[in-house]
Order: C-alpha cells, then structure tokens, then sequence
C-alpha cells in the first residue's frame, strides 16, 4: 500500500476555488476591546465578563450554580454593592448595548441582580486579594469617614488588600443614604444588610454614632467619603458612580502607602458598533423586565444574548472563512484560537468575517 503525503503550497487557491486573490503584507491580531456596556456603567462593572461566565458555564461543564458564583466574583471584584446596584441603578449599559437596535439590548439589570441575590442566598463570602499587604508585619490601619455607598466600597477595597479598616459614620447603623434616604419598599432592608455584613465580614470593624472629629483628628490614614445628610433627596443614580468613587480613593490610598505607582485601569480601545456583523447571531426576544428578582435559569437565558462585543464568540468564522487553512482551532472550549503566520497570505478574511470585531489585520 502507497501512503501519499498531500503537501500544501502557501498562497495557493482559495477556498472557493478561485485562482487568484488579494494579498498584503497585513496580518491578523486578536485585539480585545472595550464593549459599550462597560463604557456606559459609572461604576466600571466588567459587563461582558459576568455575562460570559454566567452563558457558558454550561459549555464548561460547571452547574448552574458554579457559573452564577464565578460569575458573582467578577461582578465583586469592582462592587461589593450588587443587589443594591441591581435595585437602584439606571443601567445605562444597556442603552449602550450594541443589541439594543437589533432586537433589545440584554437586560443586565436583571441579570446582574438574579445573580447578586443568588449569592446572598448561598451565602458567598467576599474574599481578600492575593497582591495585598500581607506581607507577615502588622496590617496598617486605616479610618473610612462616612459608610454610604463610597465609604463602604473603600472599606471593602482596602480590607481585602490586608489593610485594618475602621468604617465611621454618625449614624448608628452603616449605609449612609442607602439605609436613610431611600425607601425599604425600594431596597429592602434585608438585601442591604447582607450586603454591607459580607463587608465587615472581612474585617471591618464599624463605629456607629460616632464623633467624626475624634477620628479626623486621631488617625494617621484617614479616607473621607460623602455623609448623609439626613433629608437630602438621594439620586440612585449616583449610587453606582459613588462605589466606583470608594473603590478609586481605597486604590490610590492604598499606591500612596505602599509606595507604589497609582493603579491604572487598562485602558482597550472601544469597539467600533458599524463593526459588529448583527446578522451573525439570531434573533432573541429581551427578558421581561418585572419588579421581581429573575430565576437563575432566566438569568442565564438573557446572558446568553450577550453578543460578546470586541472579545472572541469561538464562532469559528476565522477558522472556516480562512483559505491558507493558517487559523489554528483551540482543542477545548476557552481556549484562543492562533495563527499560523507563515502560511497567511493578509487576505483578510478572519477580520472581515470575525462577528465581534476582535480580529484586526496590522
């Protein structure tokens, strides 16, 4: 029996046959992008990331649950406030959302609180951070002026980085204008305790009722947030802005006394929405929008409209588009797919074909 060895020459027909073709000296990258919904949270969710690790839990073979609790993690990583966000944000990621004009945006509201509320119920911790200052010396101890959303977000930002943190308010109980100034009808007080217990939790340490001037005066690392006064009308739209402010404040504190540059948000260019190939994906009808918490299998449905902007769907586009077969496909789900330069001749087909704009050719 002869064995005969097809040997594929570079630059050779297309795929569909044709005998010649454009070529260039371009070649393709994966560049991962901003999505709009980031761009529009004031809180700096990572959006996409939630929603992607809720929809393909399943495709990695996690349950429900796990997919739900790694997706809560990554919502906490940046706001340990979800279920009150959930009830009280605008959501402005979702005007953002590249669906919106195709068929609704994704309903990241309620999925962001579906998600939330379930980790209340299971009762996940929030957890420290592995680069903080534990370094075995004595943990330095810092004073939080004022426990609404700002304050406790600070608090929680610097406890999980190893800092002794002491949250003050004058007021007997911590949340500031989320317990005083909003409506128990439109945050029960129930979700709010849990969420601000998960905080101390880590090691905060609050002082209700207290004389501000003791502790402005006393202590040698002092972060100042916003205190309610009482009667002022709240505006739950800032809500989300103020956590991001605790978390931003907590950082640069945390650069100053460690000596140590100020953390820098990475920075990815913005997906370009002209570039997302809609007719890719099929129509899905948006999730009912009620007063109630969504189950989890409701939350997962509308995660899985999520059309993944500026990151990799493993469409496999790229892959079959491609007519130099230099598209290497990843074995396993999760994994990228790579290229195989040598045999790319820049026609550009796996960035024109790539629905969420994450190939570009350069």
């Amino acid at each position: 029996m002869v064995l005969v060895k097809k040997v594929r020459k570079r630059g050779g027909a297309s795929g569909l046959g044709s005998p010649s073709r454009a070529t260039s000296s371009l070649r393709p990258v994966l560049v991962e992008k901003d999505p709009p919904c980031a761009h529009a949270c004031p809180c700096g969710t990572d959006v996409r990331g939630f929603l992607k690790a809720l929809s393909g839990g399943g495709r990695r073979g996690l349950s429900e649950a796990q997919a739900i609790e790694e997706a809560f993690y990554i919502i906490a990583d940046r706001n340990p406030l979800p279920a009150v966000c959930g009830r009280l944000c605008p959501h402005h990621c979702e005007t953002g959302c590249t669906r919106e004009a195709y068929d609704g945006g994704v309903s990241v509201n309620q999925v962001e609180r579906a998600i939330a509320e379930a980790a209340i119920n299971a009762s996940w911790p929030l957890r420290p951070i592995d680069d903080g200052v534990d370094d075995g010396a004595e943990p330095e101890a810092v004073t939080v002026i004022g426990a609404g959303a700002a304050g406790l977000s600070a608090a929680y930002q610097l406890a999980r980085r190893g800092y002794e943190v002491t949250l003050v308010d004058p007021r007997d109980e911590a949340g500031g204008e989320l317990r005083y100034g909003i409506e128990a009808d439109r945050l029960p007080r129930a979700v709010l305790d849990a969420e601000v217990d998960r905080i101390l939790a880590l090691g905060v340490t609050f002082v209700g009722g207290a004389d501000l001037t003791e502790f402005e005066s006393a202590e040698p690392r002092v972060l100042k947030t916003k205190i309610y006064e009482g009667g002022a009308p709240v505006a739950t739209g800032a809500i989300a802005a103020a956590t991001h402010f605790g978390r931003h404040a907590a950082g640069l504190l945390d650069a100053e006394i460690r000596r140590a540059a100020a953390p820098e948000p990475p920075r990815l260019q913005p997906v370009a929405k002209e570039r997302i190939i809609l007719d890719h994906f099929a129509r899905v009808e948006r999730g009912a929008t009620t007063g109630a918490t969504w189950p989890p299998a409701e939350a997962v449905h509308e995660a899985q409209r999520c059309l993944q902007c500026g990151s990799c769907v493993e469409c496999d586009n790229c892959w079959k588009y491609c007519p130099d077969q230099a598209v290497i496909r990843p074995l396993e789900p999760g994994q990228p797919y790579r290229f195989k330069l040598e045999f790319c001749q820049g026609c550009s087909k796996c960035a024109e074909q790539c629905p969420t704009s994450y190939i570009e050719m350069r």
